[in-house]
């Protein structure tokens, strides 16, 4: 099923507080894969792992991976 995904991942440890959101979203005849990180409260740094409107399912696996290895590095 191709439907739209995002999360949002939080970290705080010591003195750090960072934010990491992702999103699969529909754009463009396809599906891109974007993200925003940061520390809380502050302005986010925008961008995109997709290189331009691709399949759900190239973009899936993009946004999957994504998410495994900021989860791996404690978010």
């Amino acid at each position: 099923m191709t439907e739209p995904k995002a999360i949002n991942l939080y970290f705080r440890e010591g003195g750090s507080d960072k934010i990491y959101q992702a999103q699969l979203v529909e754009a463009g005849g396809g599906w891109r894969v974007t993200f925003q990180y940061g520390r809380r409260g502050k302005p986010l740094t925008a961008g995109e792992k997709t290189d331009g409107p691709t399949t759900y399912e190239k973009a899936e696996k993009i946004y999957d991976k994504l998410v495994a290895s900021k989860v791996a590095k404690g978010c």
